[in-house]
């Protein structure tokens, strides 16, 4: 009996886990209209995996490698069911981009000495803000890469310097 409760109260909380489909189709359509170049790979996180032998961040989702961006929306909408089942979807540019205009910052500060504004942010977290910034030109992965590591230590939070770091999507993060 206490199993089947468990599985009820479960099946409940996974039917919670909010979305804004129109929310989520927009920033990837602001991705493809800035960023064409971009190519990604979907990764899922488990977050109720911490204290589990299971790993936190599963990388290279076989059929969700190397996705054009202009794909991005119909590819993470093919994932919403692991999604609802508790996990995050986080994405990341793909190793086989060569070259971009894309820089990010997660826990941009708005009050940076620089006076620094993005392309655009979203909020990932009450107070969190993953911010976007576009190069004038497309720049080699590893340029972009030394690019942003400045960018971050003048105006985010230093941990998340890599560039092909899994990031969360918007209205799909720990503020929904």
């Amino acid at each position: 009996m206490a199993r089947k409760r468990k599985r009820a109260e479960e099946a409940q909380q996974q039917q919670q886990r909010p979305i804004s489909l129109d929310t989520l189709k927009h920033f990837w359509a602001l991705m493809a209209h800035y960023f064409p170049e971009l190519r990604i790979n979907l990764c899922l996180f488990n977050y109720k995996a911490e204290g589990d032998k299971s790993p936190l961040v599963k990388h290279d989702i076989e059929g969700y490698t190397d996705i054009p961006v202009a794909q991005a929306y119909e590819a993470v909408i093919g994932l919403l069911d692991k999604y609802h089942e508790g996990e995050d979807i986080l994405w990341k540019p793909s190793p086989s981009l060569t070259e971009t205009s894309m820089l990010w910052v997660d826990d941009f500060r708005f009050n940076n000495e620089l006076g620094l504004k993005p392309l655009f942010y979203i909020q990932t977290s009450p107070d969190k803000y993953q911010a976007y910034f576009k190069l004038t030109e497309a720049v080699p992965v590893e340029k972009a890469a030394e690019l942003q590591k400045i960018l971050i230590r003048l105006t985010g939070d230093k941990a998340a310097s890599g560039y092909t770091q899994p990031r969360r999507m918007a209205r799909m993060s720990k503020c929904n």
